[in-house]
């Protein structure tokens, strides 16, 4: 075979490898692609949920709550703000509203750990030991810690 045929060959085996790959060989002259930019409702939800977070690390559930609410308005996918709505409600002795929260974070985000955790919290002080265990057993996949955490929590409730 001719060096010219043996090019021609390998010519060919790169061009298959790059169509077989579909192309996810990037061009190295392309420039890099930024995200998109935020838009106003997801700025808006952020800077609620900071606000949540920092009404929440003072104690003050009642802002917390109102900012969250805010937040998931803006965004209603966000799960990690239904989490600390539910968890602002819960620590202003809303718990029936926590436990809605805490489900609805969760079923945006069934891997959210946290909300587990609080969810079993707010289970636990409506008297519903069972349904705090089975949060419990959920989170020994997810979280071990956090498993560990409610698990003390259901053997204070005792």
């Amino acid at each position: 075979m001719s060096v010219q045929s043996r090019m021609r060959s390998m010519g060919i085996a790169v061009v298959t490898i790059v169509c077989l790959a579909g192309g996810a060989l990037a061009n190295p002259l392309d420039e890099p692609q930024s995200p998109a930019p935020p838009t106003p409702a997801a700025r808006t939800a952020q800077q609620a949920f900071d606000e949540g977070n920092r009404q929440m690390e003072a104690k003050r559930f009642p802002e917390a709550t109102a900012a969250f609410r805010q937040a998931v308005k803006a965004r209603p996918d966000f799960a990690e703000a239904h989490s600390n709505l539910g968890y602002s409600l819960r620590n202003s002795g809303r718990v029936d509203e926590a436990i809605a929260a805490y489900q609805e974070a969760i079923r945006l985000k069934p891997d959210l750990a946290e909300a587990y955790e609080y969810l079993g919290g707010a289970y636990l002080m409506q008297g519903d030991r069972q349904a705090a265990q089975e949060q419990h057993r959920i989170l020994q996949r997810l979280n071990p810690k956090l498993a560990a955490e409610l698990m003390e929590e259901i053997l204070r409730a005792r």
